[in-house]
């Protein structure tokens, strides 16, 4: 238990943080979102000539602000659970798709930085998820 924890922790994944994640709904943050720890609260975003449609943002992911969707027959859903055993969410930043109810402190930074290349690849990304990110994301589970 204690290496599991310890493996999660080096892929940017505190212990505390893991617990209640897999029954969360959240809003599926859009391709282009990027982390932001300075946007801890709805921040206003887009508008005027940047062609993205006006909104808030909560550490980055723009979809905070539509609303869950879960009773309509959208194909696309934006809220949903995070398929953590699975690849269909792995190269998904999971402090993005937990803003809202995770703040910045419950993740830690990242021991294999994936832009440093002194480190292997296989502790930078992952094959399985077609060399997605390991770090913040859910192939961290999978190594751990």
């Amino acid at each position: 238990m204690y290496t599991y924890f310890l493996i999660l922790n080096d892929f940017g994944i505190r212990p505390a943080t893991v617990w209640s994640l897999s029954e969360l709904r959240q809003p599926r943050p859009r391709d282009d979102d990027v982390y932001n720890a300075a946007m801890d609260s709805k921040t206003a975003f887009g508008g005027g000539n940047t062609g993205i449609a006006a909104g808030t943002a909560w550490y980055g992911n723009r979809n905070w602000g539509v609303a869950d969707d879960s009773d309509s027959d959208s194909l696309t859903r934006i809220w949903q659970k995070m398929a953590w055993d699975k690849t269909r969410n792995s190269k998904i930043d999971v402090r993005l798709f937990y803003a809202g109810t995770r703040k910045a402190d419950a993740w830690t930074e990242c021991r294999w930085d994936p832009a440093n290349t002194d480190y292997p690849g296989f502790y930078r990304s992952s094959h399985i998820s077609e060399f997605g990110p390991i770090c913040y994301s859910s192939e961290a589970l999978k190594y751990a």
